[in-house]
Formats: C-alpha cells, structure tokens, sequence
C-alpha cells in the first residue's frame, strides 16, 4: 500500500557487538632490561584467567604464565621477569577469552 512506510520482511538479525574484553593495554620501560609491567583495563568482572606468552624472534614461547582472577572492572598491572631473555626482540601476547592481543618489547 502507499504510504506504508513499515515493511516488515519476515527477517530478523542479531547484531553481536563483541566487547574487548581487555583493552587500554601498555606495556613499559621499553626497552627493557630486568622486567617489563603490563597495564590494562579489564572489562570484565567475572574474567577468570588471562594467559600471557612470550614469543622469541622464531616463534617459540620463552615464557609463559597466567593471571588468575585479575580482579575487579578497571586498571590492572602486572610485572614480568625478563632479566632471564637474550638479549633481542619479543613478542608478548596476551590472551583472554579467545582475544589474542600482541605486544612488541625489545630486551636490552
């Protein structure tokens, strides 16, 4: 009919908008030499585990660990032992419910 502004179509979607579930991430000094800290804010207040890996210029992960119950919404900060690394370039990943995050540091 004209006029009829409302069609309807017999479709309906759902939109998924995916939250970041950690986000505001840094991490410093870098370059570093002894650790680097890992800020971010947490999104999420029943987060269980976010997973943390260093990976070495081929790849390999030279160091892995986990942040149990990173606690309530809002900024959270973790140091990290790097005094361990040769000396180069790394990778650090961070990993929460499924999110993959990377971040670059250099190891002096």
């Amino acid at each position: 009919e004209e006029g009829d502004e409302n069609i309807y179509l017999g479709i309906e979607q759902e939109i998924v908008v995916e939250e970041e579930i950690i986000r505001n991430i840094s991490v410093y000094p870098n370059p570093s030499v002894e650790y680097i800290d890992l800020s971010f804010t947490n999104n999420n207040t029943l987060l269980g585990v976010i997973n943390l890996n260093i990976y070495d210029v081929m790849g390999r992960i030279v160091y892995s660990n986990k942040i149990h119950k990173p606690g309530n919404k809002g900024e959270s900060k973790k140091r990290i032992d790097i005094s361990r690394l040769s000396i180069g370039q790394y990778v650090l990943e961070i990993e929460a419910e499924g999110q993959k995050i990377n971040k670059k540091f250099t190891k002096r």
